[in-house]
């Protein structure tokens, strides 16, 4: 039986559509939104619209981010491929915060029709050899609400390992417009795909997103699974898509990806990268295969009720593990085919003391031993087994002496050097995972959690290794002293690896005191104790060391900030009423003769 409906051959016939449309359902192909580009469509100076679907121009008037500027004959449809090209005007240019930057034109073109949940969008791709940007998305009217199918970086010229050639940007964006414009998209290491082998510009990769519904989105590579967003605290922990007053974190009224979307293809020679040289060369301009982003089809397809077989059999991914206690492993049921009418499944297991499992799949290792997992459909009573081996350490990474970093004073031209203690948990080892090895960060921190600026040390010494010290050493040199950045900003000290499992583990602590000792006024913040963390209803602040009057402020996750005017004052505590606040990480700032900090969860 055909999974999916069409009405005639495409370029991706017999290419399965890789997430489940649900049960009882089957793939309906948008026609008038996907495109094989099997025609020819030359290059045009005016509006134009290719193949009766792609308006050659951005959805607005907007002619890309500086130093791009987009011109419409820079985008066409020849051997069946959509492509985008680049060149640089001689002598053009444009001020990109207070840097001269030479112009690259290029291109950029939007579906004449839009796309809305729930639906499947997938790309089939080829990425430039080039510090450009090439990018597949998807965009609402407003400007407000955003999807990225695609977005990349193929040139083997880079400085930022999150931003490699052996990385895809999966990610969303939340935004505001007005009255001031304001960003948030996720900054988890799991946006910045890799599987550690594959260079994405040396063939064709299929990328594509399944928004399920404004709170749910799946994106696959090659077919693969590689990434997941759901619920508010994933799409929105911003509260940016309040439908009144976005980003009023104390009024909850968020949508989520909810309007309908154009879909964009385009390349950027992105102003933020540009200003760190990451422009691409006249030389390299010259080379047109290399700036050249094609897209060889796109498909689109809603789910919509449909004939379908019954349950045939059922595996479970993956078939065995072997972990550590104290670890979660999710398990997928694969159920054929994939969209029977009933996917509902039972799990158990057989040993639930040493590892237990709930009815979405999640196992939870409690004890050394051996378990087994079994999964059984209630459509014809399909079963399978999973064999579950508990045992050894779990990773962890903890600094060696958190007080003497949040204690030290470090002076602006010297260095921080780090040691953390590691372990890739037993059977595991660190990975090089884009970090080189063990990674220390320095970040200067704004409000709602934004990095302004990186400084950064790497151990390369510990890969292969299971467990041990890395050390790092993170020169300041240029590093403005706290009395020389923002009031509202921060320095924060991080550091992270990737385990051979594919485990991503961090940590971090914070204030970090860099000062300037030519500087007679370098403020310095001091810690402050605040218990319970996480907290659930009421904070409490240890005020023995602070004298004389004071303030306190308290910053939302999204960076608003706001003083505290109704607390109880006692001889040696603060006690704050938190039980109306939304949960997420927020900062206090005690200010007396002295600034204190403290981070704290709201559950």
């Amino acid at each position: 039986m055909l999974l999916v409906s069409f009405s005639f051959a495409q370029d991706w016939n017999g290419i399965i559509v890789p997430p489940s449309p649900g049960a009882g359902k089957i793939w309906d192909l948008q026609t008038d939104v996907s495109d094989d580009f099997n025609y020819e469509a030359p290059a045009s100076v005016g509006v134009d619209t290719l193949g009766g679907k792609w308006i050659n121009w951005y959805h607005n008037g907007w002619s890309g981010p500086k130093p791009t500027v987009w011109k419409r004959d820079y985008v066409f449809v020849e051997d069946g491929n959509f492509k985008v090209i680049a060149s640089r005007p001689a002598g053009d240019t444009v001020i990109v915060d207070g840097q001269k930057l030479g112009v690259t034109n290029l291109g950029c073109a939007h579906s004449l029709h839009q796309v809305q949940y729930p639906v499947f969008v997938e790309a089939n791709v080829k990425i430039m050899n080039s510090v450009l940007a090439s990018d597949v998305w998807m965009l609402s009217s407003d400007d407000t609400q955003e999807i990225d199918v695609c977005e990349a970086y193929g040139s083997e010229r880079w400085d930022n390992s999150y931003f490699s050639d052996k990385r895809l940007h999966l990610s969303h964006h939340v935004l505001i417009q007005q009255p001031s414009f304001i960003d948030w998209q996720p900054s988890d290491a799991g946006s910045f795909y890799t599987n550690d082998t594959t260079v994405w510009r040396e063939d064709y990769h299929r990328i594509g997103v399944y928004w399920i519904d404004p709170w749910n989105l799946k994106y696959y590579v090659d077919g693969e699974l590689v990434r997941q967003r759901s619920g508010p605290d994933e799409i929105d922990p911003v509260y940016h898509t309040n439908a009144i007053n976005p980003g009023d974190v104390t009024n909850d009224t968020r949508t989520g990806l909810s309007k309908p979307m154009d879909i964009i293809i385009n390349t950027e020679d992105q102003g933020w990268r540009a200003l760190q040289g990451l422009t691409p060369t006249d030389d390299e301009l010259a080379n047109t295969d290399d700036n050249t982003f094609q897209v060889d089809w796109i498909r689109v397809y809603k789910p919509i009720d449909g004939m379908v077989d019954p349950v045939s059999s059922v595996s479970i991914d993956p078939s065995e593990v072997t972990t550590y206690v104290g670890n979660e492993i999710p398990l997928t049921a694969m159920i054929v085919p994939y969209n029977a009418q009933d996917l509902s499944v039972v799990w158990e297991s057989d040993n639930p003391t040493i590892a237990s499992i709930n009815q979405d799949g999640l196992v939870e290792t409690l004890a050394e031993g051996v378990a087994q997992i079994i999964v059984t459909t209630n459509e014809n009573n399909k079963k399978d087994t999973c064999l579950v081996t508990v045992t050894g350490i779990s990773p962890s990474l903890n600094f060696d002496n958190e007080f003497v970093y949040l204690n030290t004073n470090y002076q602006v031209g010297g260095n921080l050097n780090v040691t953390c203690d590691f372990h890739a948990g037993t059977g595991n080892t660190v990975i090089d995972g884009g970090n080189g090895g063990v990674k220390f960060w320095l970040r200067e921190i704004a409000p709602g959690w934004s990095v302004v600026n990186d400084y950064v040390s790497s151990d390369p010494s510990v890969v292969g290794l299971e467990s041990g010290t890395a050390t790092g050493t993170i020169s300041l040199i240029d590093v403005p002293a706290v009395s020389e950045i923002p009031n509202e900003n921060w320095y924060f000290l991080y550091t992270t690896f990737q385990n051979s499992s594919g485990d991503f583990l961090d940590t971090g602590i914070y204030p970090i005191n860099i000062v300037d000792l030519t500087s007679v006024n370098a403020p310095v913040f001091k810690q402050l104790e605040t218990y319970p963390n996480p907290a659930q209803s009421v904070l409490h602040i240890n005020k023995e060391a602070i004298e004389g009057d004071f303030t306190i402020q308290l910053i939302y996750p999204s960076g608003k900030m706001m003083e505290v005017i109704d607390f109880d004052n006692s001889a040696n505590t603060i006690q704050l009423d938190i039980s109306n606040l939304p949960k997420g990480f927020y900062m206090l700032r005690l200010v007396s003769e002295e600034v204190y900090v403290a981070g704290f969860v709201k559950r």
